[in-house]
């Protein structure tokens, strides 16, 4: 496969691109440092001189829109009276609103927060902190994935011992949050400390941070490259000239540097000097090093390491030299020319002169193929196009390569719009058998279907891609018209379009695997659809509700496991950022408009779970209770509030659902405050008989509050009926002398009668019923122990009778062996033999 270099911009796209042309061409000024966002749209510089820094300038691509007023540029300078502030860093982010953002990181520890309007290159300042607690802190080196921010941090040193001075810089982390009101930044977190100097590098496809040896650090531990792995908090050690040495789990406070290294201190002698001379992300997760020598390797984010090639140092080192890598493919430039390896081989595809001396390769594990950008502006690596006549061979291997391209495509445009940073393959598209993002296949199918006949071909094409998508094909379609039809309808009909719309969306959701970016467009249409959406979960789950006061549903098993789904993130965190998991959605729209249908849903999702899973295992999805799930959507009960009874009723209810002796308990705990003491009891009767120990559990309870107060004396009967078999008088006795209130009145010969206290009258029924089950089993277990069949007779023994052939011998034998009881006699049997 050739590939070619296409410009794809020449700089007269940009505001400012006459300038921006003639600062890369060094025409004026000394260009520090230059930042490229991910998608190519925004550049910026440093300008000033190799000893201070001058002046930051900024430049954004015009929209084709146009601009509707003049645009604001984020430059800064970078001069102090007290003198220059050097810039560590610069980040283009983007929130979950779509909204760009630039995040200015300068060595005094300071970050300013710029964002940009939705269409316009108008920036605006929006917040700006502190990294560091430290006011003499300084930032060396500073990587983040737009989530959470990593940073090397100098510190003074505190001796002038020569490691103390070495090893005085720290790995901190923040935790970032980019939202359309702001920026949110988390406590510090020591992620190593009294560690040398290090260069880091965040790569979003692995969630890794490299951390590189910086030129400062010493000879003994420049060999030594350390990756953390922030999700799973664990940092592996390794060496360019070794491999993975050890991993190990990050301690609460931060893990010393020292303590790391004492665990590779027998490696360190063999591991050497090892001098890197450039890095750089690949797309795989991993890091790319290339040392002095020219040997060039990826690390990965595990710690091992695979060599890739071999240069010749006097060529490869004498300029600077870019790389990056993309799938399979890596792109080398030095020396004016762009060198293709493949990685899985290492050999050369391919050498292309170029007229620069110098490019940056810009971010592209978004998707798309490399670009870089140079002097005269930014080009693309493609491959370069067939012939337009098609031969006989390509004839019969048409539909095979056409049906390669719309798959590579369809992984480019789902890969652009994922929020995940895993790097999704035509390989794992196939493998998995389905389309995660269908809509985006079917564009490009409906784009290349435009020309259906392709001269030469005969049949139409892609009829094995046809037929596989025909049905999400005719559904999107379907679902396409619909959208169509509520843009263009009018009042009257706009309602019905939606029920429709919110139906069929609801409909496809539920059918398929519900990731954070089809949950938060869930979401989206429960709060903006409110009504409609209920009516589509009665539609899609066909629930119904009988005469007898139970709900059925028609659902497949499918339909209930996304349902029931998302249990891990049922949380409190997911439920304070407005997130909900489709269960929860589904509770709060019951409590909403049918809320005395909630105890019955969970009900029936409890029985569906059951017949589907098995109850004991890990790969369950409910692992947090059902009821405790339902609860969560409940409104919280304010004091002297109207719907405190409502809320509490409800959560009766879904308590007393789960039938779990502690949500038992705690319902009837709800019902003795709220004095609701007939449907106390009307619990305590139907749940008594679930389990003996609950009924314990439930009569003891009760037995204690019968002690404290007369509330339920007109119930003492249906109470007492409560009373286990197995519980004795003096038991029933010592509850009620725990829990009877203290009275602090003195003693009187004569004391006034309390209406409040227990009385014996009221306890002797119970006492007389305990006393008299007691006797009763008493008597039986006497009976039994009396009755003449106690133990059981001996059974009779039954004599053998032996065959008149037997000898005495073979007798004798058979009584060692234990067949014959030993009672046989020899003298009836000679006598019979006589006979």
């Amino acid at each position: 496969m050739e590939f070619v270099t296409e410009q794809i911009s020449d700089f007269t796209d940009f505001t400012r691109g006459k300038q921006l042309a003639d600062l890369l061409q060094h025409q004026y000024g000394v260009v520090l440092k230059i930042w490229v966002s991910g998608d190519g749209k925004r550049i910026a510089l440093c300008i000033g001189t190799k000893e201070r820094y001058g002046e930051l300038l900024t430049f954004d691509r015009i929209c084709n829109s146009g601009l509707l007023q003049p645009p604001t540029y984020l430059d800064r300078s970078l001069q102090q009276p007290s003198g220059s502030v050097g810039l560590a860093d610069l980040f283009y982010l983007q929130d979950r609103n779509g909204f760009q953002w630039a995040a200015l990181v300068l060595q005094n520890g300071r970050v300013e927060f710029w964002k940009c309007k939705d269409g316009m290159s108008t920036w605006e300042l929006m917040h700006t902190c502190e990294l560091c607690n430290s006011l003499r802190g300084r930032v060396t080196s500073v990587c983040t994935n737009g989530t959470i921010i990593v940073w090397c941090e100098e510190r003074p040193a505190t001796s002038t011992n020569s490691v103390s001075s070495v090893c005085r810089y720290c790995i901190c982390k923040r935790s970032l949050e980019l939202s359309q009101y702001g920026v949110i930044l988390g406590g510090l977190k020591i992620v190593l400390h009294d560690c040398p100097s290090y260069r880091l590098f965040f790569n979003v496809a692995s969630e890794g941070v490299f951390m590189v040896p910086a030129a400062s650090a010493p000879g003994t531990v420049s060999g030594l490259l350390l990756i953390w792995l922030p999700k799973e908090d664990i940092l592996s050690v390794s060496a360019p000239s070794h491999g993975l040495i050890h991993s190990q789990k990050l301690t609460l406070g931060g893990s010393d540097f020292k303590t790391v290294v004492l665990r590779s201190i027998g490696l360190l002698s063999f591991t050497g000097i090892h001098e890197i001379h450039n890095v750089a992300l690949s797309s795989c997760g991993g890091l790319l090093l290339m040392d002095k020598s020219g040997r060039l390797s990826i690390v990965y984010p595990t710690g091992t390491q695979t060599q890739i090639c071999h240069l010749e140092a006097s060529k490869a080192l004498g300029t600077k030299v870019s790389m990056q890598a993309l799938d399979s493919l890596l792109a080398l430039f030095f020396d004016r020319v762009l060198y293709l390896v493949n990685l899985n081989t290492g050999k050369l595809v391919q050498k292309i002169v170029l007229t620069v001396d110098e490019l940056i390769f810009l971010d592209c594990f978004g998707g798309g193929d490399i670009s870089f950008l140079g002097k005269n502006g930014i080009y693309m690596v493609k491959r370069a196009t067939g012939p337009k006549n098609y031969g006989q061979h390509y004839v019969n291997n048409a539909e095979l390569s056409l049906e390669e391209m719309i798959f590579e495509e369809a992984c480019s445009y789902y890969q652009r719009r994922s929020l995940s940073g895993t790097r999704l393959t035509v390989e794992k598209l196939k493998k998995e058998g389905t389309f995660q993002a269908p809509i985006m296949l079917s564009t490009v199918l409906q784009n290349y279907l435009k020309h259906k006949r392709v001269k030469g071909l005969g049949q139409e094409p892609c009829s094995k891609l046809l037929s596989i998508m025909v049905d999400e094909l005719q559904s999107y379609s379907s679902l396409e018209e619909l959208k169509s039809c509520v843009v263009n309808a009018n009042e009257s009909d706009i309602t019905s379009f939606c029920e429709e719309l919110v139906d069929q969306e609801l409909g496809r959701l539920l059918r398929s695997d519900i990731d954070r970016g089809n949950l938060v467009y869930l979401n989206m249409i429960f709060c903006t659809f409110p009504r409609e959406a209920w009516e589509a979960v009665k539609s899609n789950l066909q629930l119904q509700s009988n005469g007898a006061g139970s709900l059925s549903a028609r659902a497949t098993s499918d339909v209930w496991k996304t349902v029931v789904g998302q249990g891990d993130i049922a949380s409190q965190e997911s439920l304070v950022n407005g997130v909900f998991p489709v269960f929860e959605l589904i509770c709060h729209s019951l409590y909403r408009f049918r809320p005395k249908w909630l105890p019955k849903f969970v009900t029936l999702t409890q029985q569906h779970i059951c017949g589907s899973w098995n109850y004991g295992s890990k790969d369950r999805p409910d692992r947090i209770p059902l009821y405790k799930r339902a609860l969560s959507v409940l409104p919280k009960r304010e004091y002297n509030s109207t719907t405190t009874l409502e809320v509490s009723e409800m959560e009766v209810e879904l308590l007393l659902c789960s039938q779990r002796p502690k949500a038992v308990m705690q319902a009837i705990k709800i019902l003795i405050d709220l004095k609701k003491w007939s449907r106390v009891i009307e619990v305590a009767q139907t749940c008594s008989q679930i389990s003996p120990l609950l009924r314990k559990d439930i009569f003891t309870f009760l037995l204690t509050e019968v002690s404290q107060h007369r509330n339920l004396d007109n119930y003492s009967d249906q109470l007492w009926a409560l009373c286990p078999e197995d519980m004795s008088a003096p038991e029933i006795i010592n509850i009620v002398l725990k829990n009877i209130p203290s009275s602090n009145q003195p003693l009187l010969p004569f004391p006034v009668r309390n209406e409040d206290q227990l009385s014996i009258g009221l306890l002797s029924p119970l006492l007389i019923a305990a006393f008299k089950q007691r006797s009763m089993l008493c008597d039986q277990y006497a009976a039994t122990l009396e009755s003449p069949s106690f133990p059981p007779p001996t059974p009779p023994r039954d004599h053998c009778i032996i065959p008149r052939t037997c000898t005495e011998p073979a007798l004798h034998v058979l009584i060692q062996q234990e067949i014959l009881p030993r009672t046989t006699s020899l003298p009836d049997i000679k006598t019979d033999s006589a006979l």
